[in-house]
């Protein structure tokens, strides 16, 4: 049996009150008593807090979370994030980004001399969710490969009415951090979510192109080493999910 007087915490380690199974002891009253009298440090949130993104919660509500962002398209992007959520806790998150800028326009109608993009991002993100009054903001870091095709359609010389596309091809790997917040219908249960999260990565850039048409692309920056910012709003949906 359990007895005896029992002491009752939140999840940030502030005492919330007390719990008596069994009412047979006169001094109950006293025990009660003496135990509120007491003095409790308080555990230190972020401490307790930073351990229990990695430690599963009991019938805690684990989801698929699918977003993307068409109006993207406008600035040449076009995203799409799946992501792997823990309630209140962790996100893992793959994230595809096409890239064709300018996105609506074919390689052929561009004009001569302009330099057009193709190619596409990825990004696996670790988010460390904290739950607000309305949302949840979080942290995390990311890795992330970009690959890139710069194009440029020139004229042939004895034939004006001709073009032909030169090229140029830029790799870069990076890491960095970011931070997000996310809003839920709820925060324990399937349906509609917007992510609104921006990061900034440092990293490595491999970047070949043709010595005969370097000149054409030295606007392009083609430095080893590269920092970036990077913004985003994801508009998606929540399925529950469970292995």
């Amino acid at each position: 049996k359990k007895v005896g007087t029992w002491e009752i915490f939140e999840r940030d380690g502030k005492l919330s009150g007390y719990y008596k199974p069994f009412y047979d002891d006169k001094n109950t009253s006293k025990d009660i008593a003496a135990m509120a009298d007491r003095k409790y440090e308080r555990t230190n949130a972020s401490h307790t807090k930073g351990l229990s993104y990695f430690d599963p919660r009991h019938n805690e509500f684990k989801g698929v979370i699918v977003g993307t962002n068409p109006i993207f398209s406008a600035v040449g992007r076009f995203p799409v994030a799946i992501e792997f959520y823990s309630q209140e806790r962790l996100g893992h998150e793959f994230e595809f980004i096409g890239i064709r800028d300018p996105f609506f326009k074919k390689d052929d109608n561009i004009s001569l001399g302009k330099n057009f993009m193709r190619g596409y991002s990825i990004g696996i993100k670790q988010k460390m969710y904290n739950p607000m009054k309305a949302g949840m903001w979080y942290f995390g870091h990311e890795i992330r490969f970009t690959n890139l095709g710069h194009f440029i359609n020139i004229e042939w010389p004895l034939t004006p009415d001709k073009f032909s596309t030169v090229s140029s091809a830029e790799q870069r790997i990076g890491w960095g951090v970011l931070t997000g917040y996310r809003i839920m219908r709820k925060n324990n249960a399937k349906g509609f979510t917007l992510d609104v999260f921006g990061s900034f990565n440092l990293g490595y850039r491999s970047f070949v192109t043709d010595a005969q048409y370097e000149d054409l692309f030295q606007i392009i920056e083609q430095k080893p080493f590269y920092t970036s910012f990077h913004f985003g709003l994801n508009i998606g949906n929540v399925f529950s999910f469970r292995l």
